[in-house]
């Protein structure tokens, strides 16, 4: 279409309940924190060193920040943490969802050189959650 796409992802798709990543649901978004001014994806992104916000309903922060608030540290965006931190090992990003769990029913087990290969799509049991239910 010749248009950068995030510019495309502003002026379209998320009044279409587009997402502009996988892990990014502006529709639950808007519902949970709304409402605001401008995208939900720009009130995210203004927002999340605050650990007040989550970009989807199976990432709760509150909880998430109890269990790792160290790790995490202060003014950090703690899916940031999360999706580094559970490229290598399963962590659980809400007390709704096992990673684990997750992991043993849809992705079998990892490779002993799995940090070297992961793809987050394929491998990251959250991901891999958010991606089939996008889809």
């Amino acid at each position: 279409m010749g248009i950068n796409p995030l510019v495309h992802y502003i002026v379209a798709g998320e009044r279409a309940g587009r997402r502009p990543c996988v892990y990014f649901d502006p529709v639950w978004y808007r519902r949970r924190y709304g409402p605001f001014e401008g995208t939900a994806l720009g009130h995210f992104m203004a927002h999340r060193r605050g650990q007040t916000v989550s970009p989807n309903a199976l990432f709760d922060v509150g909880w998430y920040l109890a269990e790792h608030a160290r790790g995490v540290g202060p003014n950090r965006d703690p899916f940031a943490h999360y999706l580094f931190a559970a490229r290598v090992e399963d962590i659980d990003p809400s007390p709704e969802f096992s990673a684990s769990a997750y992991r043993r029913q849809h992705l079998g087990r990892r490779s002993r050189h799995f940090a070297q290969i992961v793809d987050e799509r394929r491998d990251m049991p959250l991901l891999h959650a958010l991606m089939r239910g996008y889809q």
